[in-house]
């Protein structure tokens, strides 16, 4: 068992791994880059459905508001998994180019998506709760298996 922030911190860094493995495939013209987008997009999904659960709720008990940060960063959450399906398409079409744009514009939605979760909302979260120790639910898949 982990604290909440140590438990998510680790979910960024395996999202930040499968995302640069899947676009070096993607900027090499790999056949499996659409394999490993498609491995980041389940990821994310099951990261963000988790913060979702866990994190935003906590966050809006503390703050006492569902309408604040987490509302924007629920809105986030749909504009990468939406990039994600966007990049797949793209991929699909032979759409290096696009592909490509599209990646970079996940990257930085991404980064900046992170920073503030991790800079602001994961402390606050692990102070309102007292640094609890956390267990990820059964329900989630483990983050980032079965990747080559």
């Amino acid at each position: 068992m982990v604290s909440i922030i140590e438990s998510f911190l680790d979910e960024h860094l395996r999202c930040n791994q499968i995302f640069a493995t899947a676009e070096s495939l993607l900027r090499r013209g790999s056949p499996i880059a659409a394999s490993h987008f498609l491995a980041f997009r389940d990821t994310l999904e099951a990261h963000c459905a988790h913060e979702e659960q866990v994190v935003f709720p906590a966050f809006e008990t503390l703050i006492g508001s569902p309408d604040g940060p987490t509302a924007v960063l629920r809105d986030e959450h749909a504009r990468m998994l939406s990039l994600c399906s966007e990049i797949l398409r793209a991929i699909e079409h032979a759409q290096a180019d696009k592909a490509c744009g599209l990646a970079d514009s996940l990257f930085l939605l991404l980064q900046s998506h992170m920073i503030r979760e991790e800079r602001l909302l994961y402390p606050l979260c692990d102070d309102a709760l007292g640094h609890a120790t956390y267990e990820r639910p059964h329900a989630l898949p483990a983050l980032g298996t079965g990747l080559a």
